[in-house]
This record gives structure tokens, sequence and C-alpha cells, in this order.
């Protein structure tokens, strides 16, 4: 559907919207913010630290009734485990407090498990960068171009020899 058709309304806005892989979030102030619901946990807990009150006590941000409700509306368990991770984080909330407050078993081996998990995609993520950057020199190197990494001193060793 296009927007110049006169057939288009509001309801196809909103059909495509609910279409999207996207989550929003209100705060108190009535802004809503929307994120990717593949986001990673770094962005989600730089988006509650900002929506969280400076001042506030960790029992004053969230209720357990609406911690149950997110947690429920997680899809897996990797994501419940993220989930609590982050909010965790961004209310400085201990274990303790996270055991009293939200009913979190164990929070400290899940926030281990966690961050293993988040040094793991990022050693995943760099190797698949190494990769892709291997793959781009040989493409160069099969059209006969050269990278200035190729062009060290130590290549030029030969030269010297033909020259004597």
């Amino acid at each position: 559907m296009n927007l110049d058709s006169p057939n288009y309304t509001s309801a196809h806005a909103k059909r495509q919207m609910l279409l999207m892989p996207v989550a929003a979030i209100r705060t108190k102030s009535s802004a809503n913010y929307l994120c990717k619901t593949t986001a990673n946990i770094t962005m989600i807990k730089a988006l509650l630290e900002r929506i969280a009150m400076p001042n506030s006590t960790c029992s004053n941000r969230l209720s357990k009734e609406q911690f149950k409700e997110l947690i429920a509306m997680s899809d897996s368990d990797n994501q419940r485990h993220c989930l609590r991770f982050a909010i965790g984080q961004a209310t400085g909330a201990s274990a303790k407090k996270m055991r009293q407050k939200y009913g979190v078993e164990s929070y400290n081996v899940k926030v281990k498990e966690v961050k293993q998990a988040i040094s793991h995609v990022q050693e995943i993520r760099q190797g698949i960068e190494h990769l892709a950057n291997i793959k781009e020199k040989a493409t160069l190197i099969a059209f006969g171009l050269s990278t200035f990494e190729d062009s060290d001193p130590d290549s030029s060793g030969g030269s010297k020899s033909d020259a004597g």
C-alpha cells in the first residue's frame, strides 16, 4: 500500500508499525522510546539508566509485579537472564536486594553467566571481523592490489639480494 494511495488509512500504518521488530518503552515523563527487540544488553542497560530517576532507590523504580510482567513477556530463558541482568545492573541492586525485592534467586551466578556470554559474543564478533578483514585482503590481492600492511620492510628483503 502506497502513502499516495487514496485508500491508505492510519490502520495501514498501524499494521505496518506492529510488524516492525521494535519494543516501545514509555517513561514517567511520557516519553516513548523505540529499540530493536534484538538489542544488546549494554544498550538496554544504558536505556534503563537514562530512564531511572537519579536519586531514587531500587524499590521506587520498578515494582515486583512490573518486573514479573517483563520477565513473563520474554520469549526464552536467555532473554529472561539478560533482562534480570540489565535491570540489576541498571538499578545497582545487590544480589540480596534482587532476591528480596524481585524474587531472583542466585543472582550472582546469573550475572557471572551473562557476563561470560557477553565476553563470548564479543570474541565471536572479533573473530568474524578478523575473517572479514582476511577476506577483504584476499579479494584485493586477487585483483592485483596491495594493502598498506603488505608493503612492510620485510617484504622488500628479496630486492636487496637482486641488487647485489
